[in-house]
């Protein structure tokens, strides 16, 4: 056990250059972000909670964290950055927490991963590694400034806890306060797992589990009225189609290709080498068939929700499944060649 404490720690500090990456990122304001920033701002009592304009406050387990982290941190302050006036400099506070907060759990991310291949898979040190060296990369497609890190991390720390099912279903319960996409993913994971007959008997009740959860979602949503900010159009079905005709032009660029098409694509292959190779197993969960469904189901559902370069990350979402049949796959090749 000491080991792997040790084996956290070195890990953090490698991939600390991700915290001050994000940071100037978003600092500067060099691309457009969720601002995520202005419910730290509105727990402090900087900013009146009815001028909150980012996505769902469901989503306490990214923001509460970075609220912790604003109170805590030591203010970095930037060379090139002009803070003129109290209210821009608790916001590029607010925005190193949110910056710090990413960089954890893109570590966790990388860190749980790493232990699924280490301990669950009972893989070497260096199969571990570079699996999770990997996906980290992989993971770059999300948004690794914002709250998908948080998410990436959540469905790898269930797949890590997927067969006790003590602490498995209480993390799926759990899961809207991360991200109401984990509650869909599994839901659809465990649906089309479902469909076959050898794991149907399996399957069942973390469906329920996984529905359950979708609908702890829609009561945080609709009944404890948090705000929803920009993206409350995302649970009004009377815009579903209006946002997918918005969708297509930003399918079409070259931008559109790498942001959005690539991701997909990256996954879809390895889904399709799989198959040809024959790593997928019907009676294990991390390697189930299901996974193969995941970037297409989140592909289309980026399309009604994200309407611009963004839909491509929400496809890469399904990563965390993909992390044991990636390795499964290079070590056929391996043993092919």
């Amino acid at each position: 056990m000491f080991r792997y404490i040790i084996y956290y720690l070195l890990s953090l500090i490698i991939l600390l250059p991700f915290f001050f990456i994000n940071y100037r990122l978003t600092a500067f304001h060099t691309f457009p972000f969720d601002h995520y920033y202005e419910y730290i701002l509105a727990l402090s009592g900087s900013l009146d909670r009815s001028f909150i304009d980012a996505p769902g406050g469901y989503r306490i387990v990214y923001y509460g964290t970075a609220y912790i982290f604003y109170k805590i941190l030591p203010f970095i302050p930037l060379s090139k950055l002009t803070l003129e006036g109290g209210g821009l400099l608790e916001e590029t506070k607010a925005l190193q927490a949110l910056a710090f907060t990413s960089y954890l759990f893109l570590h966790a991310f990388f860190y749980t991963t790493f232990l699924l291949i280490r301990i669950r898979m009972r893989r070497s040190m260096v199969v571990a590694i570079g699996m999770a060296a990997l996906t980290l990369l992989l993971s770059l497609f999300a948004y690794p400034h914002g709250a998908d890190p948080s998410c990436l991390f959540y469905i790898s720390l269930c797949l890590f806890f997927i067969n006790n099912y003590k602490i498995f279903y209480s993390l799926l319960l759990f899961s809207p306060c991360v991200n109401e996409k984990i509650s869909m993913i599994f839901g659809l994971f465990f649906f089309v797992s479902l469909c076959f007959k050898s794991s149907r008997s399996i399957s069942m009740v973390p469906f329920i589990i996984s529905c359950l959860s979708f609908l702890v979602y829609l009561f945080m949503l609709k009944i404890v009225a948090l705000p929803v900010g920009i993206y409350g159009y995302q649970t009004d079905l009377s815009q579903l189609l209006p946002r997918l005709a918005m969708s297509w032009p930003y399918l079409v660029t070259f931008k559109g290709f790498y942001t959005n098409w690539l991701p997909l694509i990256i996954l879809c292959s390895f889904a399709l080498l799989g198959l040809r190779l024959k790593v997928f197993n019907r009676n294990v969960f991390v390697t189930h068939p299901a996974i193969c469904f995941m970037p297409g189901f989140l592909f289309i559902l980026g399309l009604f929700t994200c309407t611009d370069f963004g839909i491509g990350r929400v496809a890469m979402h399904a990563l965390p499944f993909y992390s044991v049949p990636i390795m499964l796959i290079l070590e056929r090749l391996e043993t092919e060649s």
